[in-house]
């Protein structure tokens, strides 16, 4: 034929593969494999490529080099090479297959932190950190609060990017583990703490059953303790007449009340103070002080 070169089995002659099709690359999601050349007999041979996952092909997968997707998790990747000659004779080389792979875990360049007033009724707000990637992420959360000094406890329902401290969390340290998550790669999980939450406020307040006794008689103090976030502080409350302990008692768990029997003063005025120890979850109180007049007879 005129202006074609001398070559032997022409036209018509298939290629032959004296070296198969090969993928090189590592197949995890989102990694690019690219397609070995089989070396053929004839040096005019023209190569196309068609990718393959489980034995179909995936459109438009058409190119020397394919990148993985979370669909060829698990999946038999291949990679046929046809070789035609003159658009006449062709012949498919077929690669080994590779097993797609789950795509490496995304990295934060910055770490989870929260943010927000460690008070009770505020809301804390869990920031996700910066990442390469974050557009493709998606991000879950669940919060924590501390358990005693080395256990957490997880808080039920709060899985929220924000969360509104509870008067449970009180005196205790948060956390919040945050998962970031990106289609057919490994997830990452990253945590943040905070803490410890504000103790809630307490009142506590004093009145004596009879301002004037004698010497004989002991004195006798009521005590009520009070919150004005939540709920009702109990414990231990310590009366004092100056520095002197004169009385202690335990403020109910019920009604935050106390009687105490104090011991005996001497004859003069007494301005007593009731002092609330606080606990972890309420803060420590002092009452303003009340006079009571110890007489001689």
């Amino acid at each position: 034929v005129p202006g074609l070169p001398c070559l032997p089995d022409l036209p018509g002659a298939a290629p032959v593969a004296e070296t198969p099709a090969a993928i090189t690359g590592t197949p995890k999601v989102d990694e690019t494999l690219t397609a070995v050349e089989p070396t053929w007999d004839n040096p005019v041979t023209l190569t196309s490529y068609q990718w393959q996952r489980d034995g179909v092909d995936i459109e438009d997968a058409t190119e020397s080099t394919y990148v993985v997707a979370p669909d060829d998790i698990d999946a038999s990747i291949t990679v046929d090479a046809t070789g035609t000659v003159l658009l006449l004779a062709s012949t498919v080389s077929t690669s080994e297959p590779v097993i797609g792979l789950i795509g490496d875990a995304p990295v934060p360049t910055t770490s989870p932190t929260i943010s927000g007033a460690k008070r009770f009724g505020e809301t804390l707000s869990a920031d996700p950190g910066e990442w390469a990637d974050f557009s493709e992420l998606s991000f879950d959360y669940q919060w924590y609060r501390s358990q005693g000094r080395k256990n957490v406890q997880a808080i039920a329902g709060a899985d929220d990017r924000a969360y509104r401290l509870t008067a449970t969390d009180a005196g205790r340290k948060m956390a919040v583990v945050v998962v970031a998550t990106r289609a057919g790669h490994t997830p990452t999980t990253g945590v943040a703490a905070t803490g410890p939450v504000d103790r809630l406020a307490s009142e506590i307040d004093l009145t004596v059953k009879r301002a004037s006794i004698t010497r004989k008689k002991r004195a006798v103090v009521e005590i009520e303790l009070s919150s004005a976030d939540s709920g009702t502080p109990s414990g231990k409350v310590v009366v004092r007449d100056g520095g002197r302990k004169v009385g202690t008692g335990q403020a109910s768990a019920v009604t935050g009340r106390a009687t105490v029997r104090l011991k005996r003063l001497k004859p003069g005025t007494h301005p007593v103070v009731a002092t609330y120890v606080g606990t972890k979850a309420y803060a420590r109180a002092q009452s303003s002080p009340v006079t009571i007049t110890v007489t001689h007879d």
